[in-house]
C-alpha cells in the first residue's frame, strides 16, 4: 500500500504578478495610444484589461475537503502506445496540483506522486478494481478516477496539420458511501490545441502540442475540485 502523506491543503494563491503585468501593459498602452480621444482610449484599455483579467470560478465538487485521496488515471493501450508515459504524466500533474497548498483543496492527506505511480505500475490490476476496494487498498477516503478516452495531436490521416484533443471522464469515489463502487460525482472534460486552425509542423513541434494538451486536461480535471481563477476569455 502506498503511504498517505498527511497535511492540509489550505491557503490561497496570489495574483500579484498577473495584476502587475496588467498594470504595466495598460501603462504602455496609454503611452502608445496617446493620440486617441478619451472615450476611444477607455474602450481600448477596457478591452485589453478584459482579455487579460481573471475571474473566480467555484469548485464543482468539494468532496476532498477533510479527506485523504489518490488520483488514478487510466487510458487505453492505443493512447499509451502512441504517447508512452502520458498516462503517468497526467496522473502526477493532477495529483501534484491538488496537493499544492495554494489551491486550498482542503484535503487532509494524499499519496505522493512517486509512491502512487510505483504502486500503479506494480499493480496493473488496480485500474480494473471497484472504486471502493481500490480506495481501501490504497488507504484513502477518496479516489479520483480519470478515464482518458481521447488523446491525439492531429486528425487521423493528416499528420501535417496539428488538431490536438484530449478528453476524459472524471469520477469521484467515496469510500465510506453505502455505494462505494459508484461515482458520487462525475464530469466529462475535453480540451483542444492549437486554438487556431492550419498550424503545421513548420510552425510548432508535436511535443509542444502534446505538452499543451497535458496542461489543459490537467487544469480542467483539477479545477473541478477547488475554487480557482480563470482568464475571462480562456480558450479551452
Amino acid at each position: 500500500m502506498a503511504g498517505v502523506v498527511r497535511g492540509g491543503t489550505t491557503g490561497a494563491g496570489r495574483l500579484m504578478k498577473r495584476a502587475g503585468a496588467i498594470v504595466l501593459m495598460l501603462g504602455a498602452a496609454c503611452a502608445a495610444w496617446a493620440p486617441l480621444s478619451g472615450c476611444e482610449l477607455f474602450g481600448v484599455l477596457g478591452t485589453a484589461y478584459e482579455e487579460n483579467a481573471d475571474h473566480l470560478v467555484k469548485a464543482q465538487n468539494d468532496g476532498l475537503r477533510g479527506k485523504t485521496y489518490a488520483v488514478v488515471v487510466v487510458s487505453d493501450r492505443g493512447i499509451e502506445a502512441d504517447f508512452p508515459g502520458v498516462t503517468a504524466e497526467i496522473t502526477a500533474r493532477i495529483n501534484d496540483r491538488l496537493a499544492d497548498p495554494a489551491n486550498a483543496v482542503g484535503a487532509t492527506g494524499h499519496i505522493e506522486s512517486k509512491a502512487l505511480l510505483k504502486y500503479l505500475f506494480n499493480h496493473p490490476e488496480a485500474s480494473t478494481k471497484p472504486g471502493g476496494k481500490l480506495a481501501e487498498d490504497l488507504g484513502v477516503d477518496r479516489i479520483i478516477r480519470v478515464d482518458l478516452y481521447e488523446f491525439r495531436i492531429n486528425d487521423p490521416g493528416n499528420q501535417y496539420v496539428w488538431e490536438g484533443a484530449a478528453a476524459a471522464t472524471v469520477g469521484l469515489v467515496e469510500r465510506e458511501s453505502i455505494t462505494p463502487d459508484e461515482y458520487a460525482f462525475r464530469s466529462t472534460q475535453r480540451v483542444t490545441f492549437p486554438d487556431k486552425s492550419g498550424i503545421t509542423q513548420s510552425d510548432i513541434s508535436g511535443q509542444v502540442v502534446m505538452s499543451a494538451l497535458v496542461k489543459r486536461i490537467t487544469d480542467r480535471v483539477a479545477w473541478l475540485f477547488y475554487d480557482h481563477q480563470e482568464p475571462i476569455r480562456i480558450t479551452y
